[in-house]
């Protein structure tokens, strides 16, 4: 019988990661649950951690692959892992311990962006081309004879849990013909079930969702490319925003990332009200929602309201436009240029506040909750899979 759960992903442990991973469920049924921080030797970057206290009791921090080796050899008895972390060049000491020690292990793939081809090449191969560096390079001849070793004694995982339509690379590389894959409405499908009845907010509003630009891991990793500062995202944003109200005589509500920090808050004007952890509760609710390329759109098809993409000329160069016109083309919008806004622009179309409920219907089919999804859980799915081991 398992005794022991243990998480890994590819990014710090926070609260979202703590709810979404069902600690409080798992910890009450009497499993020992923990959080193994391998992000930085995964990414190779040194994330900033200011763990909040309630969470620090759940991580197990490891300095080298050394330690962590050791730790999977001490707890292969009775132990089983569950990561969103696929088969790559870099992630592949990790895989090497828990083939060697044959921990069995699930796998899950969730709140991610839809993959909408909408880039040209040239777009990809710039990207791709920012992203290299000198340590990377190094790095490979080791990289690349763990990636040949893993898959050499490659132990197939006892589960994968997927709610997109088809499975990334890197999880593909782990199955087997005779792998079991659960495909499962998104995590935003089950959140939006879980609404109140009533709104938050005691008057018409918008809600902006704040994807904790310049801040949060992504960009630290390089996975989100950019060359501008906090101040002149944020800058720029609050003068959007605070236009936006005085135009349509309509309040802004901020649906914050849960990873921002209290000390962040003051990136937005003081007029603006930040909500946390509400953002299926404040989409539900709103005449409009504003947004960058979140998953959070997701919501918004849901409940079946219109939504208005931001771009901005500082995110030229990098690869964030892309990903905002990857929305654009499938719902058909215009882009809202964040940089061109003056206090008597005209900021909203009639383009971008329609709603095609054919498309919003192909899109909640495809990327919310597939036809061909078990009407199950995350948490269900889980549980029927320890009660194996």
């Amino acid at each position: 019988m398992v005794k022991n759960i243990f998480y890994i992903h590819r990014f710090p442990f926070n609260r979202e990661a703590y709810i979404r991973d069902e600690f409080d469920f798992l910890l009450s049924e009497g499993y020992n649950v923990k959080y193994l921080d391998i992000s930085h030797l995964l990414k190779k970057k040194q994330f900033v951690t200011n763990y909040r206290e309630d969470l620090k009791q759940h991580i197990l921090y490891f300095s080298t692959q050394k330690e962590f080796n050791s730790f999977i050899g001490e707890k292969k008895d009775r132990s089983v892992i569950i990561t969103d972390v696929g088969l790559l060049a870099n992630s592949a000491w990790m895989y090497l311990p828990i083939f060697k020690n044959r921990i069995p292990y699930i796998l899950f793939e969730n709140s991610v962006l839809p993959k909408i081809k909408s880039t040209t090449k040239s777009e990809v191969a710039s990207s791709g081309l920012k992203r290299v560096s000198l340590a990377k390079v190094l790095n490979k001849p080791t990289q690349l004879g763990q990636l040949f070793l893993a898959k050499r004694t490659i132990n197939y995982p006892n589960l994968i849990v997927s709610s997109k339509p088809k499975l990334s690379s890197e999880k593909r590389s782990l199955c087997s013909k005779l792998t079991t894959i659960k495909k499962v409405a998104s995590l935003d499908y089950f959140a939006a079930e879980e609404t109140v009845l009533n709104s938050l907010i005691d008057e018409p509003y918008v809600v902006f969702i704040d994807q904790y630009f310049v801040h949060h891991p992504d960009f630290k990793s390089k996975h989100i490319i950019d060359s501008f500062t906090a101040e002149q995202y944020y800058t720029e944003l609050n003068n959007y925003l605070i236009a936006y109200e005085n135009n349509n005589k309509i309040k802004v509500i901020v649906a914050c990332h849960p990873r921002r920090s209290k000390e962040q808050e003051s990136d937005f004007d003081k007029r603006f009200s930040l909500v946390y952890n509400q953002t299926a509760n404040l989409v539900k609710f709103a005449d409009l929602v504003l947004v960058h390329f979140s998953t959070a759109i997701n919501y918004a098809v849901i409940f079946n309201k219109p939504f208005i993409l931001l771009s901005s000329n500082l995110f030229n160069g990098g690869n964030i436009i892309p990903k905002i016109q990857m929305f654009a083309t499938y719902f058909e919008k215009e882009c809202i240029n964040i940089s061109d806004i003056t206090s008597d622009t005209k900021i909203a179309t009639s383009i971008n506040t329609h709603v095609d409920t054919n498309t919003y219907k192909k899109y909640y089919e495809m990327f919310v909750n597939p036809q061909n999804s078990v009407n199950k859980t995350f948490r269900g799915l889980i549980t029927e899979e320890l009660a194996k081991l």
